[in-house]
């Protein structure tokens, strides 16, 4: 998940000092790992969809009703991501 300053002050204004403090590591490890802050964003987003989503996906393929489908994706949707203190990239 996303590191609690980009979550509460957005991309542009968390500094990459500020997420280097939250993960315990260095700016040269991040910069070596990723490249730049826009890097490790679209990491953490490809990481979200690639575990998040696919559950989402699981509820909406489930056999019976689409709509008793939408409708457990949704709740999935909620209590899996909306209530977490983490944050939510959806």
């Amino acid at each position: 998940m996303l590191p609690y300053p980009l979550l509460s002050k957005g991309f542009a204004a968390t500094s990459t000092d500020e997420l280097m403090r939250c993960n315990g590591g260095w700016p040269a490890s991040m910069y070596d790992t990723f490249g730049d802050k826009r890097a490790l964003f679209l990491k953490a987003l490809e990481v979200y969809v690639s575990e998040k989503v696919r559950a989402i996906n699981v509820e909406l393929q489930a056999p019976g009703s689409p709509l008793a489908a939408i409708r457990s994706a949704l709740v999935h949707f909620q209590t899996q991501d909306l209530s977490s203190t983490d944050g939510c990239m959806g």
